[in-house]
C-alpha cells in the first residue's frame, strides 16, 4: 500500500522519527512518500477564504495534496499526518480489516480516532479486552462514534476523485477532521474504523500544530486514551503521559468511579 505523510518542511524532526517508524515496522508492499504541507504563508498568500485559522486551513489543504497525489496510485492510499506511528501489528491489522468492509461500498478507514465521550470509551475497553480475548474484530461504522481527529486513514481506490470533489469548496470553514465528521454524519462518506486501533500517536501529538485550542491537560487525556486502545498499547506508557496531569488532578469522586469501573472491568471480576 502507499502511504503519504503531510510534513511541513520546518518539522524535519517529525518527518524523520515518523520514515524511522514505517521502517521498522512495514509490511512488504508498504511504501511511504512525503507530501510537503501547506503552511500559513501560503494560506495567506493565496489568501484562502473561510473563518477557520490559518493552520486548520493549511491542514485541510495538506490533505487535499496528499489525496491528489495519490490519485494515480494503485488501489487503496493511506494518508497520514507526521505524529502518526506505526508498530509491529499495524499493518497486518489493516490488512486484515480491509476484508471485512461491506460490499456495497466504503469511502474512508480510519486507523485512530480521538474520542471524547466517555460512555463510548468505557464500551470501547471492554470490547478491545474482548478482542485481545480472541472474540474477534469487530467494524465500527463512524456514523455511530462522536470523534476528532485525521491523523490515519485509508482512503478507497474508488473514492479518491469523490473525496477531491467533496473536499472543492469555496471557504473553509471547518476543520478537516470536522468537515469529514459531517460529511460522515450526512450520509456523504462511508467510513470504518479498525478496532482496536492500528495505528497510534508518536510523542509528536503531545504538541499539536494545529490544535491549539485544545488544553494541555485535555490533550493529553484524550492522546492517553487513543495510546491505550492501540492494538499495540504500550499501558506504561500510557501510565507516564497520565503522570504529567499531577497527582492531585483527579479528584476523590471521580477516582472512586474509576475504581468502581475498572474493578467491572478487571479480569478477576467472573461474570
Amino acid at each position: 500500500m502507499e502511504c503519504y505523510f503531510i510534513n511541513l518542511d520546518s518539522q524535519p524532526e517529525r518527518r524523520e522519527y515518523l520514515q524511522r517508524n514505517f521502517a521498522l515496522h512495514k509490511a512488504p508492499g508498504w511504501f511511504l512518500n512525503r507530501i510537503q504541507a501547506v503552511d500559513r504563508e501560503y494560506v495567506n498568500q493565496h489568501a484562502v477564504k473561510g473563518i477557520i485559522r490559518d493552520g486548520e486551513k493549511g491542514c485541510f489543504l495538506s490533505h487535499f495534496r496528499a489525496i491528489k497525489e495519490a490519485l494515480e496510485a494503485p488501489g487503496h492510499v493511506m494518508i497520514l499526518e507526521d505524529d502518526a506511528m506505526f508498530g509491529p501489528s499495524s499493518c497486518a491489522s489493516i490488512a486484515a480489516t480491509l476484508p471485512k468492509l461491506p460490499d456495497d461500498g466504503w469511502d474512508l478507514l480510519f486507523t485512530d480516532l480521538s474520542i471524547y465521550y466517555a460512555p463510548l470509551m468505557v464500551a470501547m475497553m471492554q470490547e478491545r479486552r474482548d478482542c485481545m480475548r480472541g472474540a474477534g474484530q469487530p467494524l465500527m461504522n463512524m456514523g455511530e462514534i462522536p470523534f476528532n481527529g485525521s491523523t490515519a486513514y485509508v482512503v478507497n481506490q474508488a473514492s479518491k476523485e469523490r473525496m477531491l470533489e467533496l473536499m472543492s469548496i469555496d471557504a473553509l470553514d471547518l476543520p478537516y477532521d470536522v468537515f469529514l465528521r459531517d460529511r460522515i454524519r450526512q450520509g456523504k462518506l462511508r467510513s470504518f474504523v479498525t478496532f482496536p486501533f492500528a495505528t497510534s500517536l508518536s510523542e509528536y501529538a503531545d504538541s499539536s500544530m494545529v490544535q491549539d485550542h485544545h488544553s494541555d491537560k485535555e490533550r493529553i487525556i484524550l492522546n492517553a486514551f487513543r495510546r491505550f486502545i492501540w492494538v499495540d498499547r504500550d499501558a506504561q506508557a500510557v501510565n507516564a503521559h497520565l503522570d504529567l496531569l499531577g497527582p492531585d488532578f483527579v479528584d476523590e469522586e471521580s477516582a472512586t468511579f474509576a475504581r468502581v469501573i475498572g474493578s467491572w472491568l478487571s479480569t478477576q471480576t467472573v461474570r
